[in-house]
Protein backbone atom coordinates (compact mmCIF):
# COMPACT_ATOMS: atom_id res chain seq x y z
CA UNK A 1 0.00 0.00 0.00
CA UNK A 2 2.62 2.44 0.53
CA UNK A 3 4.64 1.82 -2.49
CA UNK A 4 1.58 2.16 -4.37
CA UNK A 5 1.16 5.98 -2.30
CA UNK A 6 4.44 6.94 -3.14
CA UNK A 7 3.97 5.93 -7.03
CA UNK A 8 1.03 8.24 -7.59
CA UNK A 9 2.05 11.24 -8.54
CA UNK A 10 0.34 14.97 -7.83
CA UNK A 11 2.51 17.13 -9.19
CA UNK A 12 6.06 17.67 -10.91
CA UNK A 13 6.12 15.50 -13.99
CA UNK A 14 6.74 12.20 -13.03
CA UNK A 15 4.31 9.31 -13.85
CA UNK A 16 2.85 6.36 -12.39
CA UNK A 17 5.92 4.07 -10.12
CA UNK A 18 8.47 7.09 -11.71
CA UNK A 19 7.91 9.72 -9.72
CA UNK A 20 10.00 11.20 -6.87
CA UNK A 21 9.08 10.25 -3.48
CA UNK A 22 8.58 14.20 -2.77
CA UNK A 23 5.97 14.55 -5.56
CA UNK A 24 3.42 11.64 -4.66
CA UNK A 25 0.46 11.10 -3.07
CA UNK A 26 1.80 9.68 0.28
CA UNK A 27 4.43 12.75 0.62
CA UNK A 28 1.12 14.88 0.13
CA UNK A 29 -1.44 13.23 2.57
CA UNK A 30 1.95 12.79 4.95
CA UNK A 31 2.84 16.53 4.47
CA UNK A 32 -0.33 17.86 6.08
CA UNK A 33 0.53 16.87 9.35
CA UNK A 34 4.06 17.48 9.65
CA UNK A 35 3.88 20.69 10.74
CA UNK A 36 2.20 19.05 13.93
CA UNK A 37 5.55 18.06 15.04
CA UNK A 38 8.23 20.20 13.68
CA UNK A 39 8.32 21.27 17.76
CA UNK A 40 9.73 17.64 18.34
CA UNK A 41 11.75 18.23 15.57
CA UNK A 42 10.75 15.78 13.05
CA UNK A 43 8.40 17.91 11.08
CA UNK A 44 9.30 16.08 7.74
CA UNK A 45 6.26 14.66 5.84
CA UNK A 46 9.26 11.17 5.93
CA UNK A 47 8.82 11.08 9.72
CA UNK A 48 4.53 12.40 10.15
CA UNK A 49 4.35 9.21 7.16
CA UNK A 50 5.81 6.35 9.10
CA UNK A 51 3.64 7.78 11.97
CA UNK A 52 0.96 7.54 10.25
CA UNK A 53 1.51 3.75 9.02
CA UNK A 54 2.83 2.91 12.88
CA UNK A 55 -1.14 3.01 13.64
CA UNK A 56 -1.26 -0.49 11.55
CA UNK A 57 1.74 -2.06 13.77
CA UNK A 58 4.40 -0.31 15.32
CA UNK A 59 7.42 -2.02 13.34
CA UNK A 60 5.86 -0.61 9.85
CA UNK A 61 7.33 2.42 10.82
CA UNK A 62 10.36 1.27 10.02
CA UNK A 63 9.31 -0.18 6.78
CA UNK A 64 7.73 2.87 5.82
CA UNK A 65 10.77 4.54 6.07
CA UNK A 66 13.16 1.61 3.92
CA UNK A 67 10.50 2.85 1.46
CA UNK A 68 10.82 6.34 1.41
CA UNK A 69 14.54 6.66 2.06
CA UNK A 70 15.73 3.96 0.47
CA UNK A 71 14.64 4.31 -3.27
CA UNK A 72 13.80 1.01 -5.87
CA UNK A 73 16.57 2.19 -8.12
CA UNK A 74 18.81 1.31 -5.36
CA UNK A 75 17.18 -2.05 -4.42
CA UNK A 76 17.39 -3.13 -7.89
CA UNK A 77 20.86 -2.33 -8.26
CA UNK A 78 21.76 -4.64 -5.27
CA UNK A 79 19.64 -6.82 -6.36
CA UNK A 80 21.14 -9.82 -8.63
CA UNK A 81 19.02 -12.10 -10.55
CA UNK A 82 18.93 -15.47 -9.23
CA UNK A 83 17.22 -18.79 -9.92
CA UNK A 84 14.56 -20.49 -7.93
CA UNK A 85 17.36 -22.78 -6.34
CA UNK A 86 19.88 -20.45 -5.76
CA UNK A 87 17.18 -18.66 -3.74
CA UNK A 88 16.35 -21.42 -2.02
CA UNK A 89 20.21 -22.52 -1.48
CA UNK A 90 20.58 -19.37 0.03
CA UNK A 91 17.60 -19.40 2.18
CA UNK A 92 18.92 -22.64 3.85
CA UNK A 93 22.51 -21.38 4.51
CA UNK A 94 21.02 -18.13 6.10
CA UNK A 95 18.73 -20.72 7.89
CA UNK A 96 21.64 -22.83 9.31
CA UNK A 97 24.02 -19.40 9.79
CA UNK A 98 21.69 -17.94 11.86
CA UNK A 99 20.97 -20.60 13.45
CA UNK A 100 24.30 -20.89 14.66
CA UNK A 101 24.99 -17.36 15.76
CA UNK A 102 22.13 -17.88 18.39
CA UNK A 103 23.94 -20.79 19.80
CA UNK A 104 27.02 -18.94 20.04
CA UNK A 105 25.36 -16.42 21.41
CA UNK A 106 23.20 -18.12 23.86
CA UNK A 107 27.26 -20.04 25.18
CA UNK A 108 28.52 -17.04 24.89
CA UNK A 109 26.55 -15.49 28.12
CA UNK A 110 28.45 -18.59 30.29
CA UNK A 111 31.13 -16.29 31.96
CA UNK A 112 34.72 -17.10 30.55
CA UNK A 113 33.01 -18.38 27.36
CA UNK A 114 33.47 -15.95 24.35
CA UNK A 115 32.33 -17.76 21.18
CA UNK A 116 31.28 -15.07 19.30
CA UNK A 117 35.39 -13.84 19.00
CA UNK A 118 34.62 -9.92 20.95
CA UNK A 119 32.67 -7.73 19.92
CA UNK A 120 31.24 -7.71 16.54
CA UNK A 121 31.04 -4.66 13.96
CA UNK A 122 28.22 -3.90 12.74
CA UNK A 123 27.91 -3.04 9.07
CA UNK A 124 25.60 -0.21 8.07
CA UNK A 125 22.55 -0.62 5.86
CA UNK A 126 21.44 2.09 3.21
CA UNK A 127 18.38 2.90 5.47
CA UNK A 128 20.89 3.43 8.65
CA UNK A 129 23.12 5.45 6.54
CA UNK A 130 19.86 7.38 5.25
CA UNK A 131 18.54 7.75 8.64
CA UNK A 132 21.89 8.82 10.23
CA UNK A 133 21.57 11.87 7.23
CA UNK A 134 17.52 12.82 7.94
CA UNK A 135 17.85 12.45 11.70
CA UNK A 136 20.26 14.26 14.03
CA UNK A 137 20.98 11.99 17.44
CA UNK A 138 18.74 14.52 19.31
CA UNK A 139 15.69 14.26 16.51
CA UNK A 140 16.02 10.35 16.44
CA UNK A 141 15.97 10.49 20.24
CA UNK A 142 12.81 12.28 20.19
CA UNK A 143 11.15 10.42 17.53
CA UNK A 144 11.44 6.98 19.09
CA UNK A 145 10.29 8.49 22.38
CA UNK A 146 7.00 9.75 20.20
CA UNK A 147 6.64 6.12 18.59
CA UNK A 148 7.02 4.72 22.09
CA UNK A 149 4.30 6.86 23.70
CA UNK A 150 1.84 7.04 20.79
CA UNK A 151 -1.32 6.00 20.17
CA UNK A 152 -1.32 1.78 20.11
CA UNK A 153 -1.82 -0.27 17.03
CA UNK A 154 -4.93 -0.79 15.94
CA UNK A 155 -5.76 -4.32 17.22
CA UNK A 156 -5.12 -2.96 20.60
CA UNK A 157 -7.34 0.34 20.17
CA UNK A 158 -10.10 -2.43 18.50
CA UNK A 159 -9.81 -4.58 21.60
CA UNK A 160 -9.87 -0.71 24.07
CA UNK A 161 -12.86 -0.35 22.20
CA UNK A 162 -14.42 -3.69 22.77
CA UNK A 163 -13.25 -3.92 26.43
CA UNK A 164 -14.19 -0.37 27.69
CA UNK A 165 -16.03 1.47 24.96
CA UNK A 166 -15.36 4.04 22.16
CA UNK A 167 -15.39 7.13 24.77
CA UNK A 168 -12.28 5.51 26.56
CA UNK A 169 -10.76 4.25 23.40
CA UNK A 170 -10.65 7.82 21.63
CA UNK A 171 -9.92 8.98 24.98
CA UNK A 172 -7.16 6.76 25.19
CA UNK A 173 -5.75 7.06 21.75
CA UNK A 174 -5.67 11.18 22.52
CA UNK A 175 -3.91 10.71 25.52
CA UNK A 176 -1.60 8.69 24.61
CA UNK A 177 -0.37 10.85 21.38
CA UNK A 178 -0.25 14.05 23.55
CA UNK A 179 1.64 12.40 26.21
CA UNK A 180 3.81 11.54 23.11
CA UNK A 181 3.91 14.60 21.89
CA UNK A 182 4.79 16.71 24.67
CA UNK A 183 7.72 14.32 25.91
CA UNK A 184 9.23 14.73 22.14
CA UNK A 185 8.88 18.45 22.29
CA UNK A 186 10.56 18.34 25.73
CA UNK A 187 13.35 16.37 24.60
CA UNK A 188 13.96 18.01 21.55
CA UNK A 189 13.67 21.63 22.83
CA UNK A 190 15.53 21.02 26.06
CA UNK A 191 17.71 19.09 24.29
CA UNK A 192 18.79 21.86 21.80
CA UNK A 193 18.25 24.58 24.87
CA UNK A 194 21.41 22.35 26.47
CA UNK A 195 23.21 22.17 23.08
CA UNK A 196 22.37 19.06 22.44
CA UNK A 197 21.31 19.45 18.88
Amino acid sequence: MIWLLLAIPIRGTGSFADTPADDSLFAGVSGVIAPIFKPAGFGTWEASGSLVTGFIAKEVVVGTMSQIYVSGEEAAEEAEATTFWQDIGDIVVSFFTATWDTIKAAISIIPGVDLMGGEEEEEDTTLTAALQDAFTPLQAVAFNLFVLLYVPCMVVVAAQRQEYGTRWMLFNATYLTALGWVVAVIVYQGGRLLGLG
